[in-house]
């Protein structure tokens, strides 16, 4: 897989997920991204609840950028889902809670490693709320997206 950053480079990648459901009520899942300059792994918890659906995840990431020691720091996750079958809508709620000093996205990552600009006075992003509202509309599905940074 390659991901193209906003100049001409392109960064090797690596990407697993895998998830098990352990009863129809708790569900696990794992992923990894692994390239040249940035390794990251992500564990969480899913949980079927009778209001919805609510997750809880960690992701711990290392990058490697020319000119800065090597970072490393977390990120934590709080997600929610509803499904509301008598108009067909999904709802989800994502909320990046909180991701330490160190932590670095892959983005965020391969922009710096880019060299377009300076990265050290880079606004990293620390937080996100997002919102995400889908319905079926006849046979076809229309996605509406919200994205608070």
């Amino acid at each position: 897989m390659l991901f193209r950053s906003t100049s001409s480079n392109q960064e090797r990648l690596v990407q697993s997920t895998v998830q098990h459901g352990f009863s129809n009520l708790i569900t696990g899942y794992a992923g990894l991204v692994l390239s040249e300059g940035y390794q990251a792994g992500l564990l969480g918890t899913a949980f079927n609840l009778p209001i919805g659906a609510l997750a809880f995840d960690a992701m711990h990431a290392r990058a490697k950028i020319p000119g800065v020691d090597d970072s490393s720091g977390q990120s934590f996750r709080i997600n929610y889902s509803k499904y509301v079958p008598t108009t067909s809508t999904n709802l989800t709620i994502a909320a990046y809670r909180y991701a330490t000093s160190g932590f670095w996205s892959m983005r965020d990552t391969f922009a710096a490693r880019d060299g377009t600009g300076n990265f050290r006075a880079m606004e990293r992003q620390r937080s996100q709320v997002q919102l995400t509202l889908s319905q079926s509309l006849r046979s076809e599905e229309h996605t509406s997206e919200l994205q608070s940074h």
